[in-house]
């Protein structure tokens, strides 16, 4: 009686094993494969896209290890009713021998601008086996030609007004190894050092350095390389807050005068240090920075002993020739621009509402008190003398 009942076990649970299968595949979800996470673009269900032959994909699905896609199908519809009928009348891909689930490119019919495009897809596994259709998906089409955009650009015209420049470049000194470099000396390199104190105990809230040389330079605070420009046409702006320390600190640079010919030469510099309770440091360059034309090794070293060099002259003052074009790059926005509209509705029922939207920078847009979108930075990074 005893192997009898264990026999009679093991026999029903196969009976069971083999029923089991074989309603899954009538089911026909293939074990649980299943084609989900449709996307467009690589987006889920995006909105006013712009390819006219967008690619689509989808993630695989299963409850059985080891399953593979051998085939699909796909279908796309202009209504989703039409759709799930079985009336794709945009594009039916019959059934494609292929494993790929990504980036495959629409080829169905041509798409129109405001177009809303239904599709679905089902795959085949390994075995041969078919599975249920997808849920429906859904991607629209933007505008995809300029005469689609019957709108003009609008806005706020307001001239800005210029920064102010900061006063203290009013102290500030043309400087170089000799009295006469705004008339012309000879090409050739310049090495300037200027030592500072910072109080102990002050906690610095912003460093800004501005600096500028005709016609190029390279700084360094306490032996660490800061920022290298060209061009003396506009001054520089560097920070140099994390460069600093207590007590001590020193500011190297060299200066290059280009040219084959005598010319105009000279270094401008400006630091302001400012501390969370307001206290100031500034400084400029003039006749206390000191200057060689011919270093030594490590001449950015703060440990150097720079008693030998001489005194900085100072050629010109700021603004003065032959450097009047020379501004400060002080950084100033445009104050935003807010745009509104109302309009009435009929007292119809609304099918469809869409917004085609695009800015000269970003923008977000409102309806009815109600931000419309939570996208962020919209439009995305644009080279707008290109495109928009």
């Amino acid at each position: 009686m005893k192997k009898m009942f264990l026999g009679l076990i093991i026999v029903s649970a196969a009976v069971l094993l083999s029923c089991s299968r074989s309603v899954l595949t009538e089911r026909g979800s293939v074990g649980g494969l299943a084609a989900v996470e449709l996307r467009c673009e690589d987006r889920t269900e995006p909105l006013g896209i712009g390819q006219r032959r967008p690619r689509l994909g989808w993630v695989l699905q299963s409850e059985r290890r080891g399953e593979v896609q051998t085939a699909y199908q796909i279908q796309a519809a202009t209504q989703k009713e039409l759709l799930i009928s079985g009336r794709a009348d945009l594009w039916d891909s019959g059934k494609v021998e292929s494993g790929q689930t990504f980036d495959i490119v629409y080829a169905g019919k041509e798409l129109e601008s405001g177009m809303d495009c239904w599709w679905r897809v089902r795959v085949w596994d390994g075995d041969g086996n078919t599975s249920a259709w997808s849920l429906p998906a859904r991607w629209s089409m933007g505008l995809l030609a300029p005469s689609d955009w019957r709108g003009q650009w609008i806005g706020l015209d307001i001239q800005a007004s210029p920064a102010p420049v900061p006063a203290v470049f009013q102290k500030a000194r043309w400087i170089w190894s000799v009295p006469s470099a705004a008339q012309g000396v000879k090409p050739g390199r310049c090495f300037f050092r200027k030592t500072f104190e910072l109080p102990a105990g002050w906690a610095v809230k912003s460093a800004w350095m501005w600096m500028t040389a005709d016609d190029s330079f390279q700084s360094f605070l306490n032996g660490k390389i800061l920022r290298s420009f060209a061009g003396h046409q506009q001054v520089y702006e560097i920070c140099i807050r994390d460069y600093l320390t207590s007590g001590r600190n020193v500011l190297a640079v060299t200066a290059v005068n280009d040219g084959r010919e005598p010319s105009p030469a000279g270094l401008l510099a400006v630091v302001r240090i400012e501390t969370v309770d307001g206290r100031l440091l500034e400084f400029v360059t003039d006749e206390t920075w000191k200057v060689t034309e011919s270093p030594v090794d490590d001449w950015q070293s703060p440990s150097l002993d720079d008693g030998g060099w001489e005194a900085a002259s100072a050629a010109a003052s700021f603004g003065s020739a032959p450097w009047v074009q020379t501004r400060p790059q002080v950084r100033t926005l445009p104050a935003a621009r807010y745009l509104r509209r109302g309009f009435s509705l009929l007292s119809k029922p609304i099918a469809r509402a869409r917004l085609y939207a695009s800015a000269l920078g970003v923008y977000q847009v409102y309806l009815n008190g109600q931000r419309i979108s939570q996208e962020v930075l919209s439009p995305g990074w644009t080279d707008y003398r290109k495109r928009v």
